[in-house]
């Protein structure tokens, strides 16, 4: 009588481990393996607009020509990198500085333009993703300075845009 008790509370028991081993593979794909879909890059994309911490990449190739521009924000300040010049802006201000590396030369001046051209980035991706003439492409997740992001590639008849998005906002 005693052995059919322990069979008895021990099939509960497995059952239980078995559903507990399947609910957290189900939770570990979701995370790390599921692709991401347009609409939920969409989403984090949209996120990104309001976040104060914040850098991209643009590279621009006009035929034989690359040119790399990082743009960079952290709470009002936005930073702005090209291969010959920096710029940078106080939102709440609009004071700029621009750092003309070839001739050592710095220029103060008033503007918002640094910042047109950052929300102009942040702005297209959202408007590459929304726009249905582009293909959307998951490729993976992977990381990029330290973060999770979600690599995606948009593609049309002239341009193949790289997006990364941080998975927690964008």
């Amino acid at each position: 009588m005693q052995e059919k008790k322990k069979f008895i509370l021990a099939v509960p028991t497995v059952i239980i481990i078995i559903i507990f081993i399947i609910a957290m593979s189900y939770m570990i794909y979701n995370k790390n393996f599921k692709p991401l879909d347009k609409e939920e890059a969409l989403s984090l994309a949209r996120q990104a607009v309001n976040i104060d911490n914040f850098s991209c990449q643009i590279v621009t190739q006009q035929g034989d020509t690359e040119t790399t521009t990082d743009y960079k924000r952290k709470g009002n300040m936005v930073y702005m990198q090209a291969e010959d010049y920096k710029e940078y802006l106080n939102i709440d201000t609009t004071e700029c500085v621009y750092i003309d590396d070839e001739n050592k030369e710095a220029y103060m001046y008033e503007s918002d333009s640094v910042l047109e051209n950052y929300n102009g980035m942040i702005y297209s991706g959202i408007q590459s993703l929304e726009d249905e003439s582009f293909s959307y492409n998951f490729n993976k997740y992977e990381k990029v300075n330290g973060i999770d992001c979600a690599a995606i590639n948009l593609t049309s008849d002239s341009i193949d845009a790289d997006l990364w998005l941080d998975r927690d906002n964008g």
